[in-house]
């Protein structure tokens, strides 16, 4: 599951890639059929990345999450992008309030494969709970 949603992020990483090429290219175009394709081919890929990586934060949730149940407050959310990662946070943060749980274990990994190795969750997940 876990390799299925990174072929997924990858694949949704190149539909942005060509996004920007053809945004680029519309800077260029000319002749109205030629923009109109143009922009009907950016909002395709828009939308293909756009399912692409919803496909990839489910699978990587379930991987990561599949025994949660042993742990009932602890969400890991390593593998996700920032807005999916506080979306579900915020969601077991309040599934963690409803069941008056003491606390919540927010696992959001190392960073690793952020750009530039520098971790973004944890700082922007404490930010967003503490604001």
């Amino acid at each position: 599951m876990w390799l299925r949603a990174e072929a997924l992020r990858r694949e949704a990483r190149a539909a942005e890639e060509e996004r920007l090429r053809l945004q680029e290219a519309l800077k260029h175009a000319q002749g109205i059929k030629k923009i109109l394709v143009l922009k009907h081919r950016i909002r395709e890929e828009e939308e293909r990345a756009k399912k692409l990586h919803s496909k990839a934060e489910k699978r990587f949730f379930e991987a990561r999450n599949a025994m949660r149940k042993r742990h009932a407050h602890t969400v890991d959310v390593h593998g996700l992008r920032v807005a999916e990662a506080v979306a579900r946070t915020e969601q077991a943060l309040l599934n963690a309030l409803n069941a008056r749980a003491p606390s919540l274990r927010v696992i959001v990994g190392k960073g690793l494969h952020s750009a530039g190795n520098i971790p973004i969750l944890k700082g922007t997940i404490i930010r967003i709970m503490e604001g």
